[in-house]
């Protein structure tokens, strides 16, 4: 075996170890919310929706202009810094430094997770997450929309599943005062939700 693949290997195998943590970390936002479940939904399950939720939503609803590879890397990608900083629920950063301060530190925990991928490789998913983060693209906008509604459906699951009613105002009002789905592709689908979960309650 050369040296070369040796280390390109080792590399991904390093990764693998690393990305697999995210089946192991529990959503945090459940857990402060004392979800009665016998298995928590963990950042793992929730990328896999997010990822499922993106590319249905795209060809459901005919969304141009979407670049599926750069959305795939968004939604596998977008919370793997959670494995060394943890899923920090958005209720804990409110500020303006608050934000600056959890960005650079989910941006050098990338890195360093990166850091055993080729240069190539790495700046890829780099890219792919920083243009998440910015929200300026097309695609970025969507995959940002969708990581938000995934959370909002699983609200409205816990919801019904254990009368939690509470779970799914907080999570759906909250996108309403941030102004996230005032326009976009998901905008109706967002409004539907609320619509929805009225017919669950009667």
């Amino acid at each position: 075996m050369k040296m070369a693949e040796s280390k390109t290997f080792d590399g991904i195998l390093s990764f693998y170890e690393q990305y697999i943590q995210l089946s192991e970390l529990l959503r945090t936002g459940w857990v402060v919310r004392k979800v009665p479940a016998e298995r928590l939904e963990s950042v793992a399950d929730h990328t896999l929706q997010v990822l499922m939720l993106a590319h249905t939503f795209v060809r459901e609803f005919e969304i141009p202009n979407i670049d599926l590879n750069e959305l795939t890397i968004m939604c596998l990608f977008h919370d793997l810094a959670e494995t060394i900083i943890g899923d920090i629920p958005v209720i804990y950063v409110n500020t303006e430094e608050e934000k600056k301060q959890k960005h650079a530190a989910e941006e050098k925990a990338l890195k360093a997770l990166l850091s055993s991928l080729s240069e190539k490789t790495a700046d890829e998913y780099y890219q792919a997450w920083l243009a998440f983060e910015k929200r300026e693209t097309p695609t970025a906008k969507l995959a940002y929309q969708v990581d938000k509604i995934d959370a909002i459906m699983r609200a409205k699951h816990y919801s019904n599943i254990y009368k939690r009613p509470e779970l799914f105002e907080e999570f759906y009002e909250t996108d309403v005062r941030k102004n996230i789905f005032v326009d976009g592709p998901l905008k109706p689908f967002f409004e539907y939700l609320k619509e929805e979960k009225r017919e669950d309650d009667r």
